[in-house]
C-alpha cells in the first residue's frame, strides 16, 4: 500500500498565505471601523478573532488530504474521513494542472459522463506525478483520458 500526504511545506504555506489574508481583511475592516464608525470598534476585534479562527482552521484541517493506493483500490480522505472508495480498474482516469495551484485528479465512470474530481492540491505537483504514475500502473494505463491536461498561463514556457 502506498500512502500521499500533504507534505510540511505545504502546510506552511498554507499558514503564511493565511496570515497574509488575515492582515489584508483586517487592515480593511479597521479602517473602515474607524474611520466611518469609530464607535464600533468592537466590530473589527469580532472580524479579527472569526476570521482567524476560520483561516487557521481552513488552512489546517480544510487542506489535509490522504490518499492510499492499494492494488486497484483507491481511497481519498480528507480530514482523515474517507471520502471516496473507487476501485480503479472500473474506472478512467484524467488530470488537470493548472499554474502549480490547482491540481485536479478525474475520475471517469465506465460511460463517460459522470466524474468526479478530487482536489490534489495539498499533495504538490512532485507527489501528484508520482500518484499518476502509480495509477498508471495499477491500470496500465488503459484508462487516460487526454481531455485534461497541463495548463500554463501565457509567457510560462
Amino acid at each position: 500500500m502506498k500512502v500521499y500526504k500533504r507534505n510540511f511545506l505545504s502546510l506552511i504555506w498554507s499558514l503564511i498565505l493565511a496570515l497574509v489574508a488575515l492582515l489584508f481583511i483586517n487592515f480593511i475592516v479597521y479602517w473602515f471601523v474607524t474611520e466611518k464608525a469609530p464607535d464600533y470598534t468592537w466590530v473589527f476585534y469580532i472580524v479579527l478573532v472569526l476570521s482567524s479562527f476560520y483561516l487557521l482552521y481552513s488552512s489546517i484541517f480544510k487542506e489535509n488530504i490522504k490518499i492510499e493506493l492499494e492494488n486497484k483500490n483507491f481511497k481519498y480522505y480528507e480530514n482523515n474521513k474517507l471520502k471516496e472508495d473507487i476501485d480503479l480498474s472500473k474506472v478512467f482516469y484524467g488530470y488537470k494542472i493548472v499554474d502549480n495551484s490547482i491540481v485536479d485528479l478525474y475520475l471517469y465512470e465506465d460511460d463517460q459522463q459522470t466524474k468526479k474530481i478530487l482536489d490534489c492540491s495539498p499533495l504538490g505537483v512532485n507527489k501528484f506525478y508520482e500518484l499518476i504514475e502509480d495509477i498508471e500502473k495499477v491500470t496500465k494505463n488503459k484508462g487516460y483520458i487526454p481531455e485534461a491536461k497541463i495548463i500554463k498561463k501565457e509567457g510560462d514556457k
